[in-house]
């Protein structure tokens, strides 16, 4: 079907949605709950909690408290992440619209073309219009007959608002018949946003650790990134570990034994917590124990997983993740010779360890590092990696007179201050201040032995 509709809840007047703030839980396929998505959580409701594109955001507002049949549709134009899609969200609930979504990088044939114009122009009977959100249009397929499409939006029945990340790929029939609406959003509206989440969340961010977030190229993004640092990771590179879990999980897969593999995936202890890192793993191993035409099969079926959880990560759309599941599912099944039944030897993914950052790098920990490991009074006999787990967090936990006592006795940097949760400007009145007090009892010994 080319078309995803989420009519039921998105400020219909039927289906009871709250009037308040939106936690969804992301489920998995196999119902397994996930841990929530700040992404989502903190989703704008309402046209003051959207950010920066304030023109246009008013101009939208007012389009749609006087809309009216055959009134032009809104096209938002600009790189993802810069709030297109959650600005139909919030017109939807602000104006009591139920919302239809339409992808349209789907529609394959004319015939989709044409089910999904009839979808456009239809009304559900517990409302006096929906509004129609159409995604993607920048990605039409060329041999597709896109007439139907056009001769709607030029006389629209519902309102409708489109969305496209290159305005220069949008047919021109489309442009012509909306008005066109440009977003973008700069490091400072990103950087305020990350700063209101992770006080609400009470995740301890540095300055540094911030100012790197905020310049993610989209707030998607960033909140996602933001999301990791919460969860123990780094703002500079992805830090993660893995225990046996995985292992015993990939076994599974190349032994051909499939309700292993999907106890796994669907585990509650987060074995495999996206399918991206799934796929990861059995695209490392699947060579060491898939023959011939079992291999092409199982990259095949990877492939198409891959597709699905990059479009999730592009579109920041998690509900994709559950079509890459299902192809990772079926990889056991694709196994058409007799599975080796003694030892398999599971390797650890490449991927990961060529992105983990290391103390050349430009994460916090790194900054740290790199300035204490040569400095006198300061040893660790370890990795890099052992500091980062071990005494990195040590560090942070100190109370904040020692942190600075710290950063003064080593001369840190400015990186390195920030790194351990210290504001600079704080740093530099506290130096000043202890400056000072070193000072008065050589004046007063001063004044003790002087004749006046």
């Amino acid at each position: 079907m080319p078309t995803t509709s989420t009519t039921a809840c998105r400020g219909s007047r039927t289906c009871g949605a709250s009037r308040g703030r939106r936690r969804p839980m992301a489920v998995s396929r196999r119902g397994r709950t996930m841990s929530e998505q700040l992404v989502e959580k903190y989703r704008p409701e309402t046209f003051d909690e959207l950010q920066g594109n304030n023109q246009d955001l008013d101009a939208i507002r007012d389009w749609a408290a006087n809309w009216s049949p055959g009134d032009p549709p809104q096209l938002l134009v600009g790189p993802p992440g810069t709030g297109k899609t959650s600005t139909a969200y919030v017109t939807a609930d602000t104006f009591d619209w139920p919302l239809h979504e339409i992808n349209a990088s789907a529609a394959r044939t004319s015939d989709d073309i044409a089910q999904f114009t009839r979808t456009m122009r239809s009304t559900p009977t517990t409302a006096d219009h929906q509004l129609v959100l159409v995604d993607e249009v920048d990605s039409q397929h060329s041999a597709v007959d896109l007439s139907p499409l056009y001769e709607e939006l030029r006389d629209p029945s519902n309102p409708v608002i489109l969305t496209a990340n290159d305005k220069y790929e949008v047919p021109d029939p489309i442009t012509s018949a909306a008005e066109v609406r440009e977003f973008s959003l700069g490091v400072r509206s990103r950087k305020a946003k990350l700063k209101e989440i992770a006080e609400a969340e009470g995740i301890d961010l540095a300055p540094s650790e911030l100012k790197r977030l905020a310049e993610r190229p989209d707030l998607r993004s960033a909140i996602n990134d933001l999301q990791h640092v919460a969860g123990g990771g780094s703002a500079g590179a992805d830090g993660r570990t893995w225990d046996e879990g995985e292992f015993s999980a990939i076994d599974a897969l190349l032994s051909g034994d499939a309700e292993t593999w999907r106890d796994a995936l669907a585990a509650d202890d987060d074995t495999f917590s996206r399918p991206d890192d799934a796929i990861l793993w059995a695209d490392e191993n699947i060579t060491t124990e898939f023959r011939g035409l079992e291999q092409g099969v199982a990259y095949q079926a990877l492939a198409a997983a891959d597709e699905w959880a990059g479009r999730a990560w592009e579109r920041q759309e998690f509900r994709f993740q559950r079509y890459a599941y299902a192809f990772v599912e079926m990889l056991p099944e694709t196994r058409l010779t007799e599975p080796y039944g003694g030892y398999i030897n599971v390797n650890f993914p490449s991927w990961f360890r060529s992105t983990t950052d290391g103390p050349d790098g430009s994460s916090p920990e790194a900054a740290v590092y790199q300035e204490l490991k040569d400095e006198r009074g300061f040893t660790f006999a370890g990795s890099y990696y052992e500091f980062k787990r071990r005494v990195y967090p040590i560090l942070r936990g100190l109370d904040e007179d020692e942190r600075m006592e710290l950063a003064l006795d080593h001369d840190l940097s400015k990186d390195a201050i920030e790194a351990l949760g210290i504001d600079t400007d704080d740093m530099e009145a506290w130096a000043d201040e202890d400056i000072d007090q070193d000072e008065e009892p050589q004046l007063a010994e001063s004044a003790a032995g002087t004749s006046w």
